[in-house]
């Protein structure tokens, strides 16, 4: 996964929360220099926890199936031939498709936003089988 999309999205949830929490604290009496600072350094400790975040949940394609996780960050893999249906879900900036197993006992997500997504997708399509669920939804 690449580190962009997950800080952006860190960062439009983030930065507006600390805002409405530093208000609701102070009220309208803020230190601005201190919110700048504050909202810089959690920028900064932002961008180093997505970093690591991107590094330990990485997503695997190989022609037996899909490595992803779970919604908990359990690591999961479901095979071609096992993947029921599939459903997109986008947060904010990040797309991801929703693997069900056939059978219903486990969910796989897998980030879309790769850091060479057109490598990613042409890969994505010549591993899966002919009819997979997962092409309807790759570009």
């Amino acid at each position: 996964m690449t580190v962009s999309p997950l800080f952006v999205v860190g960062c439009l949830l983030g930065l507006p929360t600390y805002l409405a929490l530093v208000l609701l604290r102070y009220g309208l009496h803020v230190n601005w220099f201190a919110f700048m600072v504050g909202a810089a350094g959690g920028s900064v400790a932002g961008l180093l926890a997505t970093i690591v975040v991107v590094r330990l949940f990485p997503t695997a394609i190989t022609e037996e199936g899909v490595y992803g996780y779970s919604a908990l960050g359990q690591r999961r893999f479901i095979r071609w031939q096992e993947v029921g249906r599939v459903r997109p879900f986008t947060l904010i900036y990040c797309r991801y498709l929703r693997l069900d197993h056939s059978n219903g006992t486990a969910t796989v997500w897998l980030a879309l936003f790769q850091g060479r997504s057109e490598e990613f997708c042409r890969e994505l399509r010549t591993l899966a089988p002919a009819g997979n669920p997962i092409l309807e939804h790759v570009r």
